[in-house]
């Protein structure tokens, strides 16, 4: 059972992409490339099945186009940044070292180190994949040097910056954290930056403190940005007459706890979700603001709470009921960055 998600986040009864289109500056397209115009009836086309209308996409670019022509269609088309990775990652349509061509597309060298990585990150929406991750960070990290940014280290050590810089940024946008002190150890355990500047990673940090880098993630809908901290009220039946029961469900200390709703403080139960799969709607359910949290390898993933002990149960999942569209993004973003949030942490501690 796979655990990765590729979304396409809807407004009303169309696609998403007003939020999550880049307004490019002049300078930042390059002069030879005029990105291609789709009409409204095509963009909703290529937005819903990117990977169905891949070669009417790229047909702007003449017969038989190049891979840095390709690159930069994708990149300064109107599509959104989850149809790209749709049409980047699944299937793969394109090897991964296309990813560099992908990058090369804007004009980066004359801007600043953060606006360079968040213009890039701005076309692509990153998904819960180690191979995936690995090879974004590779390509980026390539281009990235390329361009003149730290000259003085190797590609692969620009790469393991970008790596941290993303890392930060996504915690911090689910309002969680990265320290000082955690992020240049994690820096100098991985790469070798004995030939940078002192202090040049602590005025990044302190730069990435003002300014996080904006992501997308293919399991996220934009509107709903995950929160390590979320909580709110979710239904559940009853196994005595299958009754719906509210309950306070609230995510702490890394699991989905709940309680009463009016006792929201006394845990009796919780769910273990570093492990689980979110799938909405939840099978068999006709509620389209049902969900269903699944072991990732069908582990038991539900406890009880007796006497502040987690006590195992021989649950395998749990069907749960939001009451709006909005509540169930919300808990769908905020769960599933754990798994991606432990994917990354992963790639970057190997």
């Amino acid at each position: 059972m796979s655990s990765e998600v590729y979304l396409i986040p809807m407004q009303g009864d169309r696609p998403l992409f007003l939020e999550q289109r880049q307004e490019f500056d002049r300078y930042t397209i390059p002069i030879d490339f005029s990105p291609p115009f789709f009409p409204d009836k095509s963009l909703y086309n290529y937005n819903m099945e990117p990977v169905k209308y891949y070669n009417e996409l790229v047909a702007s670019g003449g017969i038989d186009p190049s891979p840095i022509l390709i690159g930069k269609i994708l990149f300064f088309s109107q599509i959104s940044p989850h149809a790209i990775s749709q049409i980047l990652f699944i299937p793969r349509r394109l090897p991964l070292k296309f990813l560099h061509s992908f990058f090369l597309a804007p004009i980066i060298e004359y801007m600043d180190f953060l606006h360079a990585v968040s213009i890039l990150f701005s076309r692509i929406a990153l998904p819960n994949s180690t191979k995936y991750l690995k090879a974004i960070f590779k390509y980026s990290g390539r281009v990235l040097h390329q361009n003149g940014f730290y000259p003085i280290i190797s590609s692969h050590d620009v790469s393991v910056i970008v790596k941290l810089c993303v890392y930060y940024s996504s915690l911090k946008s689910a309002n969680s954290d990265v320290s000082l002190i955690d992020f240049t150890k994690k820096c100098y355990q991985i790469g070798n930056f004995s030939k940078l500047k002192p202090l040049t990673l602590e005025l990044l940090y302190q730069e990435l403190t003002k300014r996080i880098i904006p992501l997308y993630f293919t399991f996220c809908d934009p509107r709903y940005p995950p929160n390590c901290e979320h909580q709110g009220i979710l239904s559940i039946r009853s196994h005595v007459m299958r009754k719906m029961k509210r309950r306070h469900f609230r995510i702490t200390n890394d699991v989905l706890v709940y309680a009463l709703e009016d006792t929201p403080d006394q845990y009796f139960g919780g769910v273990e979700i570093d492990k689980l799969i979110f799938i909405a709607p939840a099978p068999k359910e006709k509620d389209p603001n049902s969900f269903m949290l699944v072991g990732k390898h069908e582990e038991n993933i539900v406890f009880d709470i007796e006497k502040g002990k987690r006590m195992p149960s021989d649950k395998q999942s749990l069907v749960l009921f939001a009451d709006s569209h909005e509540d169930l993004e919300g808990w769908r973003s905020s769960l599933m960055f754990y798994s991606f949030r432990n994917t990354l942490t992963n790639l970057i501690e190997k």
